[in-house]
């Protein structure tokens, strides 16, 4: 099983620097508090959060009032081993965006 990333800031210029079309869980987080976890295709989805369209307010809130970072790991496997691994770590911290209505 692949180990997360070491966390790098999160913005444009980071998350365009990652290869295209790894499928995994990502996590968001700021210095002091994990925010987020969420899987997919990892560029794609850390792209979308970062638009002015995020439906998730409160994942908007973050990125826009507050220095941010993410992490990821790959998992291979398919759609439901990535899902179960997404799962997992939201079981394990709670992130508060998870809770709220908008999904990914």
């Amino acid at each position: 099983m692949m180990k997360f990333s070491e966390y790098k800031k999160y913005n444009e210029i980071y998350v365009q620097q990652l290869m295209d079309n790894i499928k995994g869980v990502y996590v968001l987080a700021t210095e002091n508090k994990l925010f987020y976890v969420g899987s997919g295709d990892i560029k794609e989805r850390l792209l979308a959060h970062l638009d002015n369209n995020e439906p998730n307010p409160c994942i908007k809130n973050y990125v826009n009032n507050f220095v941010c970072y993410f992490r990821f790991k790959q998992v291979l496997g398919g759609e439901e081993l990535m899902r179960q691994e997404e799962q997992r770590a939201i079981n394990v911290s709670n992130p508060e965006c998870n809770k709220i209505d908008a999904k990914d």
